[in-house]
């Protein structure tokens, strides 16, 4: 006996949820491999270092300022200088980022080819 349509298309679309199941499954074990710090550090040690200093630049300046009256004499270098570090380390997130995107696609579109 034949199977109808409507049993065939439920057992299609079962299998297809398993199969979607199975990517995202895959895809967040890839996502958490990739951004584990330590995993970041050997692959990419200058965008971190960079990416800290950044966050060491706020920090500093942020404390800095707080309590203090405002000065008009130096502070345009001050400004400067913490700008600077802010550009520094945002770019350096920016090509980490770009990185680490490229090599997830590249690896999700390697495993399905296989």
């Amino acid at each position: 006996m034949a199977e109808d349509e409507s049993a065939r298309t439920e057992r299609e679309l079962i299998a297809l949820r398993a199969g979607i199941s199975a990517d995202i499954d895959l895809l967040v074990a890839k996502v958490r491999q990739d951004s584990d710090p330590r995993t970041l550090l050997t692959r990419r040690p200058l965008a971190a270092a960079g990416a800290a200093v950044a966050a060491l630049a706020a920090v500093a300046s942020t404390l800095g300022r707080r309590g203090k009256p405002r000065r008009k004499k130096g502070e345009p270098m001050r400004d400067r200088a913490t700008e600077a570090g802010f550009v520094a380390g945002s770019q350096a997130l920016s090509t980490f980022a770009a990185e680490a995107a490229k090599r997830l696609a590249t690896r999700l579109l390697d495993d399905g080819r296989r």
